[in-house]
């Protein structure tokens, strides 16, 4: 009967800590925080350079479930989805030195913006970082090719170039996402040159 009960209790914890479930469940209902569904991303600009697309809808399925911009190796490899929250951080070279995305773990106890770059976790780095080109991100932006042509001519002008993934649905997720690359930029846009790219993906 105990061997029983523990397994219970195990399942019962991991489904409650499993992509903030239990904030969702018992924190949120009663915290006040804001659960306005619609994101409106423009106050959510950082004082630093940025520009604002929409990826090519033809891409979605592979930003969200193929492995060619996979972050969350363990999601796809389960069949899962990746989550439109995505934070990656390129150099000047337009090589990918940090990535992050939601439901690795809260970003603020992971330490995600603690440091420049961004966090490496040793489970994903050999996979990720070194095939992740800033290149392949600009190409399923929705915009001409002559916009695109320029976004890369111009890579090496910053230290780091961030792209973030972001949908105007998921409400108080989103805009804590939004609001952390926000905080991380303004702690750290004395001392390096920032560009932030924002992607937004659509989530029917």
């Amino acid at each position: 009967m105990r061997t029983i009960n523990t397994i219970l209790f195990v399942i019962i914890l991991f489904s409650f800590t499993s992509c903030s479930v239990m904030w969702d469940y018992l924190v949120l209902p009663f915290s006040g925080a804001d659960k306005q569904t619609n994101v409106k991303i423009e106050q959510y600009y950082p004082d630093c350079e940025h520009i604002s697309y929409s990826i090519d809808t033809t891409y979605n399925n592979d930003v969200l479930h193929g492995d060619d911009f996979c972050i969350n190796i363990w999601k796809v490899e389960h069949g899962s989805t990746q989550s439109p929250m995505q934070t990656i951080m390129f150099d000047s070279k337009g090589d990918c030195v940090g990535a992050y995305e939601f439901c690795m773990g809260n970003a603020q106890y992971l330490d995600v913006y603690k440091d420049v770059p961004i966090f490496k976790m040793n489970m994903y780095n050999n996979v990720i970082l070194d095939k992740l080109k800033l290149a392949d991100y600009i190409k399923i932006i929705d915009a001409e090719e002559v916009v695109k042509e320029n976004i890369l001519e111009t890579i090496a002008n910053y230290d780091y170039n961030i792209v973030v993934f972001w949908t105007d649905c998921h409400g108080y997720y989103m805009k804590r996402h939004l609001r952390q690359v926000n905080r991380y930029i303004d702690k750290n846009k004395d001392r390096y040159k920032f560009r932030v790219i924002y992607l937004k993906i659509s989530i029917s």
